[in-house]
């Protein structure tokens, strides 16, 4: 096995504000207090009564291919409220599929900002349907966390806010930006190819992922000979393939999901032209299922990931996870949905206003500024701090390589190639 412990320093967030900063309807955090409540925070407090638990919505892909993701996700989320209540109130999370689209995830965010007592959301698993979702979200007042968002125009890109950028959005996971400017960086300076092509699928994930790789790659003296996409649902990739042969790439970045790209891998692997090109998937391929379902075809492919190293924590959290559903987790993914929850419970719990018999109050606003304001937080993905646009993630990402497909996902993640750090 290979290993390259090279540290790459990419600043890509502002790590420069306070921690929780709590304004509104805040006074001395959930101090117990018998006098009147009144509201002066500028969205508006959810009140909470004594016998009633917080409620948060949980929006993730729960069928269809990249349910794995979701799932994932989701019951990461569970595990995370299940360890903790907040001031002696439960918290209970109303889970709504958003089919990974747009439009599945806006019709989701309706179902859910339907109930006035909704404090705060977690999610979406793909930032597709983190487009379609959000303006009902933001303009509800609330506060969303992703742990698997990674598409730049959710945030920022490069310093520029993003053309999906809303105010009360915030993810832990590291944005698509790095993972793009990784990949342009390992396949020019480590691969030392100077011709590559990208493939999208035409949502905001992947045709934004795409975009940044592209300049990032032409910034470093690198040449674009493809900037190639298909539609989510195709399954004859063979105009694609041949475009490709015709484009004489030598290198091809493909941040897209299942079905499609296994499609893409097992055709491309029946082309002669095509048997040198190097692929370089993202975190969405570096699943079990996707190495299933290409098999030896994608033996040589290399794959990004924001897998954390085992801690002692993390182990512990794995084990909580088989107790509670009796399996493992199905993506690395998980680690970084258990630190957007417990994120949005500390916030809540900083800005909460208890009333003598239990009542709790908690500014809209309020939560946003907390959230806004975290700064060395602990987390088990590492320490976060969110910058202007939301993005909140300090981890590490690595370039890992699959060399024999039937030892499995584990086999693929110990072949490490090389280490970026980010926000050092």
């Amino acid at each position: 096995m290979k290993q390259l412990h090279n540290t790459i320093s990419l600043r890509f967030y502002a790590l420069t504000i306070v921690m929780f900063i709590i304004s509104a309807c805040t006074s001395t955090p959930a101090e117990p207090t018998d006098a009147p409540f009144v509201c002066d925070d500028t969205l508006g407090c959810v009140t909470i009564a004594p016998d009633e638990a917080i409620q948060l919505g949980s929006l993730q892909v729960l069928s269809g291919n990249p349910a794995p993701l979701g799932m994932t996700q989701d019951q990461t989320i569970q595990l995370a409220i299940s360890e903790r209540t907040i001031f002696g109130h439960s918290i209970e999370v109303m889970s709504v599929d958003t089919l990974c689209s747009s439009e599945g995830g806006g019709n989701a965010a309706l179902r859910l900002v339907a109930n006035p007592q909704l404090v705060g959301v977690l999610g979406t698993t793909c930032s597709g349907a983190a487009v379609g979702a959000l303006p009902t979200i933001s303009d509800a007042g609330l506060v969303m966390i992703s742990g698997l968002n990674t598409a730049p125009s959710l945030t920022s890109t490069l310093g520029e806010e993003g053309s999906d950028h809303k105010p009360g959005y915030f993810r832990v996971i590291p944005t698509g930006v790095a993972f793009a400017s990784i990949a342009a960086d390992y396949i020019f300076n480590e691969l030392g190819i100077t011709k590559a092509a990208s493939i999208n699928d035409g949502d905001a994930f992947s045709a934004g992922i795409a975009q940044v790789f592209r300049t990032q790659f032409t910034n470093l003296g690198g040449e674009i000979v493809g900037d190639l996409a298909i539609s989510k649902g195709d399954e004859n990739m063979g105009p694609l393939l041949e475009a490709l042969v015709l484009s004489e790439a030598e290198s091809v970045f493909i941040p897209i999901f299942q079905p499609e790209a296994d499609f893409i891998i097992n055709q491309g692997a029946e082309i002669e032209e095509l048997e040198d090109v190097q692929f370089i998937a993202m975190e969405s391929l570096f699943v079990q299922s996707f190495i299933d379902a290409v098999g030896s075809n994608g033996n040589g492919m290399y794959f990004l990931t924001a897998t954390v190293a085992d801690t002692p924590e993390i182990v512990e959290l794995r084990e909580n996870y088989e107790a509670m559903f009796g399996d493992a987790p199905q993506h690395s993914a998980y680690v970084y949905a258990y630190d957007a929850a417990n994120m949005l419970l500390d916030a809540i719990e900083a800005v909460a206003i208890q009333n003598d018999d239990g009542t709790l109050h908690i500014g809209r606003q309020a939560l946003r500024d907390a959230v806004a304001g975290t700064t060395n937080y602990e987390g088990i993905t590492g320490m976060l701090n969110c910058d202007e646009f939301g993005d909140c993630s300090g981890a590490t990402l690595l370039v890992v390589q699959m060399e024999d497909a039937t030892l499995g996902r584990e086999a693929v993640l110990d072949n490490v190639i090389k280490s970026y750090t980010l926000g050092q």
